[in-house]
């Protein structure tokens, strides 16, 4: 690493902040275009919404199984009357 005066006009490896932040924008539009791949929203995007929605609802159930389990012990154990 080069050493840099510090004085917010340039950085460590010496680049005005203004073209390393043009650099980086650049490169990430690069990235974003050619090497991320984006789902097909007919395909992938509906079936991983049904993915998602399937899990809540089996998980909503779960809880609510846990939970009527829960409510009936302990009305029948702490909770009774003696």
């Amino acid at each position: 690493m080069a050493s840099v005066r510090n004085s917010g006009k340039t950085t460590a490896v010496g680049l005005p902040k203004s073209s390393r932040m043009k650099q980086f924008l650049e490169e990430t539009w690069v990235e974003l275009r050619y090497k991320v791949t984006w789902p097909n929203p007919k395909t992938q995007l509906v079936r991983s919404t049904s993915v998602v929605l399937a899990v809540v609802v089996i998980v909503s159930i779960y809880i609510y199984v846990l939970d009527i389990f829960f409510s009936f012990v302990l009305r029948h154990t702490i909770l009774a009357p003696r």
